[in-house]
């Protein structure tokens, strides 16, 4: 857990773990579960909420992406 707890802080994730009776941590961790699409240089480039989620939204940005990786020339003729 405690390799796991920095990753969530550094993607802005609200972080809490529970405690016992006797105060110990105990293995759940409470966050607000968020999707994040990275591109391939490790950039976020979006973030979605559960909340607001949107498949047809997600493949959209997903192909616009992949859109942006072609070379410039791909496609003409």
């Amino acid at each position: 857990m405690r390799e796991l707890l920095p990753l969530l802080e550094d993607f802005g994730q609200d972080v809490r773990v529970e405690n016992d009776e006797r105060r110990r941590p105990t293995r759940t961790i409470n966050h607000m579960l968020k999707l994040f699409l990275i591109d391939r240089e490790g950039v976020v480039r979006e973030i979605y909420a559960l909340d607001y989620l949107h498949p047809a939204m997600m493949v959209n940005d997903i192909e616009t992406l992949l859109l942006e990786e072609r070379p410039a020339n791909a496609g003409r003729r």
